[in-house]
């Protein structure tokens, strides 16, 4: 699922979905919360692990729409490669980067059991990542677009009653937000401290995280 938060009430969720139409989503306990984060072209070598939302090309290579870099604690997430929903035809390949070429681009090779395909990385093409959150960052207006894994995870059970939500490795939000028709007025600022007003739980997160760091 992909779509935008209306409401929060407890564990359930209402959402809009990215087609429009209205959807209820009750979080189990264990609900694991991502935050998509961005990552930098340099930040991919041979042997990492990544994701690539693609597009064939005549020549039966990929063509990158997104590059997600993923953190070490989430290699293996999704290996393989299945149909995605970002563009028709579209594909999500997560695997290990073998051979990488810059030219022009950049041409990678992601491995994966039982294959590999040939992907290649226009300049403008988005670099994503993701950092552990938690439930404060599922706000009303948050946009949320998780992994989909093409079974429900053991130990639960294939007819589980929430069985859609389960096949997912969890729930990613952000929020997006156009300029509003005052963006060069004295009303701006004020705008812009109400919009960022729902991220302090993720500030202070963020402030714990790395007071803990410095020890």
């Amino acid at each position: 699922m992909r779509g935008k938060i209306d409401a929060v009430s407890g564990d359930t969720l209402q959402l809009t979905l990215r087609d429009g139409d209205k959807a209820t989503a009750v979080l189990p306990a264990n609900t694991r919360v991502t935050w998509i984060t961005v990552a930098k072209p340099t930040d991919i070598a041979k042997g990492g692990y990544i994701g690539t939302a693609a597009i064939p090309q005549p020549d039966g290579t990929l063509r990158a729409l997104e590059i997600q870099v993923f953190p070490p604690n989430m290699r293996g997430a999704g290996a393989g490669s299945h149909p995605f929903d970002l563009a028709p035809g579209s594909t999500m390949t997560n695997g290990t980067i073998g051979n990488l070429v810059a030219a022009n681009g950049r041409t990678i090779t992601i491995t994966y059991k039982g294959g590999e395909q040939k992907v290649f990385v226009p300049d403008d093409v988005p670099f994503v990542s993701y950092a552990p959150a938690d439930r404060s960052a599922l706000t009303v207006g948050a946009r949320f677009g998780p992994a989909r894994w093409k079974r429900v995870p053991a130990p639960y059970p294939a007819d589980h009653p929430r069985a859609d939500l389960l096949r997912h490795d969890g729930l990613v939000a952000a929020t997006t937000d156009a300029l509003p028709p005052h963006a060069q007025t004295e009303a701006f600022p004020d705008w812009c401290v109400e919009r960022w007003a729902p991220l302090r739980p993720l500030q202070a997160w963020v402030a714990k995280v790395a007071a803990e760091a410095a020890g």
